[in-house]
């Protein structure tokens, strides 16, 4: 879809419902005048009148989007990213009567509307529950204000999980079977995370976290082991994980040893230590590119020399705490070579 304009085509379908089908892709960013303005109103004398003869209310932007999904029934791709107002209720319940997305794009990526999200983790979680189809979720700035918008009753037509009491959905409630999961710029706590692992008929590949907080290690540790079986690529970058004290293992290096899919790993020196570097075991499935891990904020020490020694790891990167010692740079290189590890060794910035 080429770049349209929000009401026209909701004013379009209402005329011709059944061009609604032919929707497959709907991104909110091809929607010309949503970007006119960060004040969407209709007295601002950007948002073009409605006709007489339409009975949607696209009079503002939800309005006109709550039209679009209601009349799109064969949306397989959808993406919501950019949102500078609330999502609606109207737009929530139109979102969990679609059956045919399998990718899901919500939020914003750009960081000024991180501190005025407009839209909750968990109401996102339960409408979209009952799709079927759904194996890639993307959550980025999302908000944890109780409520967006007055709560109102459900219509008996529409079945929606019930919130749990952590503000999410009991996982057993989740039908998607994601493989990808990406959540970016937002807090959560262990129950919204769990809605995505324990879901009975997720198979998680793919995570990724960025700047994800509230979480413990703890929490980090149950969720890395409900998707061990599975999981392919981890991605965690400026994240934090909170500990009882130092001496708590740190998750990803007491699950790493069953994670017998993971071929690919980035994260951080308080995420994974050298333990990690020193996994013995390559994963079932060995892809033909290799399998890489990357720390960052590692600190280069004896420790990092002997897990080199006996990792399994065909690459490994790592962005290192200057070191006094230049002599534990060339052994590691030394070492790595000896046994055909390609490694990469910078400094932290």
């Amino acid at each position: 879809m080429g770049e349209v304009n929000i009401h026209a085509l909701a004013r379009s379908l209402v005329l011709r419902p059944e061009r609604g089908c032919l929707i497959r892709k709907l991104f909110l960013t091809n929607f010309k005048d949503l970007w006119a303005t960060s004040n969407f109103n209709s007295s601002d004398g950007l948002s073009p009148p409605v006709e007489n003869h339409t009975s949607c209310t696209d009079d503002t932007i939800m309005g006109a989007l709550g039209t679009i999904l209601r009349l799109s029934t064969s949306i397989q791709h959808l993406s919501l990213t950019g949102l500078r107002e609330p999502l609606s209720v109207d737009v929530l319940e139109m979102i969990a009567l679609l059956t045919e997305v399998e990718t899901l794009d919500v939020g914003s990526r750009r960081l000024e509307f991180v501190d005025n999200s407009e839209f909750m983790l968990g109401d996102i979680q339960r409408s979209v529950a009952n799709w079927t189809k759904l194996h890639r979720f993307n959550a980025s700035c999302w908000t944890n204000v109780e409520t967006l918008h007055p709560i109102r009753e459900v219509p008996v037509n529409l079945t929606l999980p019930q919130k749990s009491a952590e503000d999410g959905v009991r996982p057993d409630d989740m039908q998607c079977p994601l493989q990808c999961l990406e959540l970016s710029f937002g807090t959560l706590n262990r129950a919204q995370l769990s809605w995505f692992s324990l879901a009975p008929k997720a198979r998680l590949k793919q995570v990724t976290f960025t700047s994800v907080q509230g979480l413990s290690n703890n929490d980090l540790f149950h969720f890395l082991s409900e998707v061990s079986a599975t999981l392919e690529s981890l991605s965690i970058a400026e994240s934090s994980f909170t500990r009882h004290d130092i001496t708590e293992l740190l998750a990803f290096d007491v699950v790493l040893p069953r994670m017998r899919m993971l071929a690919h790993a980035e994260v951080c020196g308080d995420i994974a230590t050298a333990s990690s570097i020193a996994r013995q075991h390559p994963p079932i499935f060995e892809p033909v590119a290799g399998t890489r891990i990357t720390i960052r904020n590692h600190l280069l020490q004896n420790d990092t020399l002997r897990a080199l020694e006996k990792c399994s790891w065909n690459y490994v990167y790592l962005e290192a705490f200057p070191v006094e010692d230049n002599g534990l740079l060339e052994r590691a290189k030394l070492i790595a070579n000896e046994r055909g590890i390609t490694i990469g060794i910078w400094n932290c910035k």
